[in-house]
């Protein structure tokens, strides 16, 4: 029978602490090399793989690496093949939040076989943006616009440059259309293709080895009886244009 004292050391907390110390030394057996928790920045926690390497480490800021003993950032993953997979059964996504809630994801939403990345249906000013030396490059807006050069485009396609005699948009084909423009309202006027230079270059540019340089297909004849007095007016040929009226 346990005298007073014996009973006492092994009741209530006292207990308990031995439980984990129990444990503790347990996990140190299967390959565990520093206590659990350190006072310093440079203490850690490790987990070792079969092979006796680390495979997983918390150090004493908290920062957690994957193949990575020393992790620069909160979660710090290094490895020589795949190293992160995102698995769902049918639709499944990455959420990225920010200190205002909700932003954005990447994954499957749309459709189980589809790839989705951009803002959430709840951000309705948030903008994708693909960029190359941090620098913004193709930038869809909250209602699709799509912006190349430019991260306010303000039509369904905005080419902006602003380099010195650089091309916005340069179309070439073997055999089809270089750039194609189709205007089919009854109504309207608006021009199947419109090019606009604030500087010394064309607007619309056009050439061909073997046909027209320029082609417009136009719906209302108001269009082409003005392009044809503006050649008259200039007594002077519009450069490899040709239109039809449908």
């Amino acid at each position: 029978m346990l005298n007073k004292e014996k009973s006492r050391f092994l009741s209530g907390r006292n207990l308990i602490f031995l439980i984990l110390v129990g444990m503790i030394g347990a996990i140190n057996a299967q390959g565990i090399t520093n206590t659990l928790g350190g006072n310093t920045a440079s203490d850690k926690f490790v987990i070792e793989n079969k092979n006796s390497e680390a495979g997983l480490v918390v150090t004493g800021e908290g920062n957690v690496g994957i193949g990575n003993v020393t992790p620069s950032v909160e979660l710090h993953v290094k490895g020589d093949k795949e190293i992160f997979r995102m698995e769902s059964t049918s639709l499944g996504w990455l959420s990225i939040f920010n200190s205002s809630g909700y932003q954005g994801y990447l994954g499957t939403w749309n459709g189980a076989d589809d790839i989705d990345v951009g803002t959430g249906s709840g951000n309705t000013t948030g903008k994708l943006h693909l960029v190359t030396q941090a620098t913004p490059r193709m930038t869809i807006i909250a209602n699709g616009n799509v912006g190349i050069g430019t991260t306010n485009p303000n039509v369904k396609l905005h080419v902006f440059a602003d380099g010195s005699d650089e091309d916005a948009i340069y179309g070439e084909s073997v055999e089809g259309s270089g750039v194609k423009g189709l205007h089919t309202h009854p109504s309207q006027t608006a021009p199947a293709v419109f090019g606009w230079n604030t500087g010394s270059g064309a607007g619309v540019y056009g050439l061909s080895t073997y046909d027209m340089g320029v082609v417009g297909v136009a719906v209302d004849r108001v269009l082409m009886i003005f392009m044809h007095l503006v050649q008259v007016l200039i007594m002077a040929p519009l450069p490899q244009f040709a239109g039809r009226i449908i």
